[in-house]
């Protein structure tokens, strides 16, 4: 992402600090899993298997939710992996529109990470943490290229190549796989109304 952590949860202007960012960040996503991530998901798979067999129906589907929580921050991971690459790719073309389409990729992961940090934080009721989830669903929109029609134009006016729009395609969608997990992972651990989340989950339609 080529953003540092003080930039993604201060309180900074979003797109003013992407467009400020570009300098790569080295980041090894395969040694933050092996040795952050790998051992922590086994231990919790470990865990709640052992621990499942002293519980009650509501313990098991919290230990149920929370295994599902931990399998989507590892596919995140993987995710963020893939789209780093042509976000140091592209960050150095001489193209505005692909460089400006990648910002925008990554501004709106930061703003959903932002958004995430701001609900785990604050003191809110389940209404207002679940205001705040719908309207980030909405920003989403904006990384569906295909259904929004960007791509097309981007294409059909001459301001990206076939290639540049095919990656585009691809990493707008692992944006949009990150962002909907990073937001399925708060309502388990942050919304305690399973109703709530049935509702949130109905409006993912």
């Amino acid at each position: 992402m080529n953003l540092h952590r003080e930039d993604v949860f201060g309180q900074g202007n979003l797109q003013e600090v992407v467009k400020k960012s570009k300098n790569k960040i080295e980041t090894n996503i395969d040694v933050i899993y092996k040795e952050n991530l790998k051992q922590l998901y086994g231990e919790i798979i470990r865990y709640s298997s052992l621990a499942q067999q002293n519980m009650n129906e509501e313990e098991i589907k919290l230990v149920g939710r929370l295994k599902y929580a931990s399998r989507k921050i590892i596919k995140s991971l993987k995710d963020v992996k893939e789209l780093q690459k042509n976000i140091n790719f592209y960050s150095r073309s001489k193209n505005e529109f692909i460089k400006n389409e990648y910002d925008s990729i990554r501004e709106i992961i930061a703003n959903t990470l932002r958004e995430v940090e701001y609900i785990r934080k604050n003191h809110l009721d389940d209404i207002d943490r679940m205001s705040r989830i719908e309207a980030l669903k909405h920003q989403l929109n904006s990384l569906d290229l295909i259904q929004n029609g960007k791509i097309d134009e981007l294409i059909r006016n001459k301001k990206i190549d076939t290639t540049m729009a095919t990656s585009l395609i691809n990493d707008a969608s692992f944006g949009l796989y990150i962002c909907k997990r990073l937001i399925d992972i708060t309502m388990i651990l942050w919304i305690e109304d399973d109703v709530l989340i049935e509702l949130g989950e109905e409006n993912e339609d």
